[in-house]
């Protein structure tokens, strides 16, 4: 369709800026001119029907909502605690939708606990950055209820991220999962309408999204939520909330007393590798928490990261793409979690939502429905 559609310019510059898109990189990838963008949001040219479905599919925004009168007042973004040298400070277009996929989820939630007449509240604790990590890492862990025992039965990183995810739900936490720009962010932590939000990058290593599950659960706690880039900065302490967040997620992830016991007496790469399998950890987990426990110098903390990185020993493995992957039920679960999945189905098992509607929520189709009640029962 050709014909023209008067809509207010203002809301155009809006939608664009919102969804992290240039000028230039916004008309490159709508098949436009600079020119012709640039006209429709200044006022100077009335774009057409086709061009405005076009917007609408490129910033990932309802047509409705290039339609309206006005801007609407855009939610404050996440704070920003990335602060590797190499990171990009603005978020990407991909980032930006993840975070806005979140907050929706998270009010999705909310309406249907509102429905259903859930009034649990969420069971994040409260503590301050003058607490001890130690103390609270060991309180933490009795309150989800995993003993090193267990961690150390643990058979695969996939197990142990299954498991912490699943007590960190547990606590009333959405965990969702969800690929970005890795080296952009590997993590972030939100709270959106009194329901706390962690969210990882399904495309780092497992080990990895391990400990960024840990530090985003610190970040809440401490109600500093925001966007991170955890694990290779565990000695950031230019900022109070990220050594904070490090110190009390490796903590958590490795118990003092136990890690005490196995100390190697040099901190040989053999040695933090069977430590980091006892765990489930990272090795460069294990090298920060020797170094917090002054098993190891800062230098040699520093000499052993610098040859890791420059890549004398092979790198922590990568999530990779698998041809053909688990079918949509078992994705709509790795992205949006159990404590979700089980409370859109609940709505649509009571009938306060229609089948269509839950579809919507989980992204999946109507059949795949019955196998993911099977999967959350």
């Amino acid at each position: 369709m050709s014909f023209l559609v008067d809509v207010n310019p203002a809301v155009l510059g809006w939608a664009r800026g919102s969804a992290g898109y240039s000028v230039p990189d916004a008309a490159k990838r709508l098949g436009v001119s600079e020119k012709t963008l640039e006209e429709w949001e200044t006022g100077q040219l009335r774009p057409t029907w086709s061009g405005l479905c076009g917007l609408a599919k490129l910033y990932s925004r309802p047509l409705a909502s290039l339609l309206l009168a006005s801007p609407p007042q855009d939610a404050p973004g996440p704070a920003d605690y990335r602060r590797l040298p190499d990171a990009k400070k603005e978020l990407s277009p991909k980032a930006r939708l993840v975070i806005r996929t979140a907050r929706w989820l998270a009010r999705t939630a909310s309406e249907l606990e509102s429905q259903l007449g859930i009034d649990t509240l969420p069971g994040v604790p409260s503590i301050s950055l003058s607490d001890d990590p130690e103390r609270i890492a060991q309180d933490f862990r009795a309150r989800l209820d995993i003993a090193i025992t267990e961690q150390t039965s643990w058979t695969t990183y996939h197990q142990a991220l299954r498991q912490w995810r699943a007590r960190i739900e547990a606590q009333h936490v959405f965990v969702f999962q969800f690929r970005m720009p890795l080296k952009e962010v590997r993590g972030f932590s939100l709270i959106e309408q009194q329901r706390p939000v962690i969210v990882l990058n399904q495309a780092d290593a497992v080990s990895a999204r391990i400990f960024t599950l840990c530090h985003e659960y610190a970040h809440l706690v401490i109600a500093n939520p925001g966007v991170c880039l955890p694990e290779h900065s565990l000695l950031a302490e230019s900022h109070l909330v990220e050594a904070f967040c490090n110190h009390l997620a490796a903590a958590l992830l490795i118990p003092r007393a136990d890690l005490e016991q196995r100390l190697p007496s040099v901190a040989r790469d053999k040695a933090i590798a069977q430590l980091a399998r006892r765990y489930r950890v990272s090795r460069y987990v294990v090298l920060g928490r020797m170094y917090t426990l002054r098993a190891i110098s800062r230098e040699t903390y520093q000499q052993i990261t610098r040859r890791w990185q420059t890549g004398e020993q092979p790198p922590p493995a990568r999530a990779t793409k698998h041809t053909g992957g688990p079918g949509r039920a078992e994705r709509c679960l790795n992205q949006r979690g159990r404590l979700f999945v089980s409370l859109v189905m609940q709505a649509a098992k009571s009938e306060h939502i229609a089948a269509n509607d839950a579809t919507g929520y989980l992204g999946v189709h109507l059949n795949d429905l019955r196998k993911l009640a099977l999967k959350v029962r």
